[in-house]
């Protein structure tokens, strides 16, 4: 719903749109459906994989993230590249990475 405030993709900048369902809110089949690639509105695999390529292709840059409310999917995204890539997280409270969303850091893990 918050396409209105964001603007088309431009170079170097990636804007996806998933709500923020955390793992034990997502049904089974909600779960299979978005880790085989179809629509769901929790993050899938699609959008799971243009976050990697993203990472990847700029790989040697920072990365800005930010979500609607920046409590959890950006958390969940900044978590990812700090375990799995060293990349440090700036800006937030460690009290603040524990609420990071869970099934968005699973399926980075899974397809990276």
């Amino acid at each position: 719903n918050d396409k209105q405030w964001y603007p088309n993709e431009e170079p170097n900048k990636l804007v996806l749109f998933f709500n923020d369902e955390k793992n034990n809110n997502i049904s089974l089949i909600e779960k299979y459906k978005a880790i085989l690639g179809f629509e769901t509105k929790c993050l899938n695999k699609k959008k799971a994989i243009k976050i990697i390529d993203y990472i990847k292709n700029n790989k040697e840059k920072d990365f800005i993230i930010h979500c609607e409310y920046g409590k959890s999917r950006s958390v969940a995204i900044a978590i990812f590249l700090r375990d799995n890539l060293g990349y440090s997280i700036i800006n937030k409270k460690p009290e603040e990475l524990k609420q990071y969303n869970d099934w968005v850091f699973f399926l980075l893990k899974k397809f990276y």
